[in-house]
C-alpha cells in the first residue's frame, strides 16, 4: 500500500504524501525518539525526514521495502545530527533545561527512564512498539533484523527498565 502511494506521489499526485506520512509518521518519530532522546530534536529530524522522503523519492525503487527506505533516512538523519551536534558546543542556561526536564518527567516518566537508560538498539525495538502499537514481528521485517533479536531486544529493555523502577523505589 506504501508503495503505492510513493509510485502515485513520483507521478505528481501530491496528496499521496499525506498518506505516505500517515502510514509512517509514528513509527518515523519514534525511530527518531530512539536516537535523538529529546522530544523536540525527534520532531526536528522527523520533519527533515520527510523533506529527505521528498527530495530523494525518484530514488527509491518501487517493490523494495518503502518503510525500511524511509526509516534509513530517519536514522541517517538522526546520526547526522549526532555528529554534528558533537562539533558544536552549546551551552544553555542550567535553570531552563532544568525547569523542561522537570516538566518531561511529570508527563511521561517511563519513556523518561527508557530514554535515560536504554540503547539505542533497544529504543528502535521498544519506542516503535509503544508509541505506534507496532507488532515485534512487524518491526523485525521493518528493521531487517531477525524476530528472536527483536524479541530478545524488547525483553532485554523491559527487564532493564524493571529493575531501573525497583531501584527507584527502593531508594524512595
Amino acid at each position: 500500500m506504501l508503495d503505492k502511494h510513493i509510485e502515485n506521489f513520483k507521478n505528481g499526485d501530491k496528496k499521496s504524501f499525506e498518506e505516505i506520512y500517515l502510514l509512517t509518521e509514528k513509527l518515523v518519530y519514534s525511530i527518531c525518539l530512539s536516537y535523538m532522546k529529546d522530544k523536540s530534536l525527534a520532531e526536528d529530524m522527523m520533519q527533515d525526514t520527510y523533506i529527505n522522503v521528498i527530495k530523494y523519492i525518484d530514488k527509491y525503487k518501487i517493490g523494495t521495502n518503502p518503510t525500511s527506505w524511509i526509516i534509513k533516512i530517519a536514522k541517517n538523519n538522526c546520526l547526522n545530527e549526532i555528529k554534528r551536534r558533537k562539533r558544536i558546543e552549546i551551552v544553555e542556561d542550567a535553570d531552563v533545561d532544568l525547569v523542561s526536564a522537570d516538566v518531561r518527567k511529570k508527563e511521561t516518566p517511563l519513556l523518561d527512564i527508557a530514554l535515560k537508560i536504554l540503547k539505542e538498539k533497544e529504543l528502535v525495538v521498544l519506542l516503535p512498539h509503544i508509541i505506534d502499537g507496532k507488532k515485534l514481528i512487524d518491526i523485525s521485517k521493518d528493521l531487517n533484523i531477525s524476530e528472536g533479536t527483536i524479541r530478545w531486544r524488547y525483553n532485554n529493555a523491559l527487564t532493564k527498565i524493571r529493575k531501573y523502577v525497583e531501584r527507584s523505589n527502593e531508594n524512595d
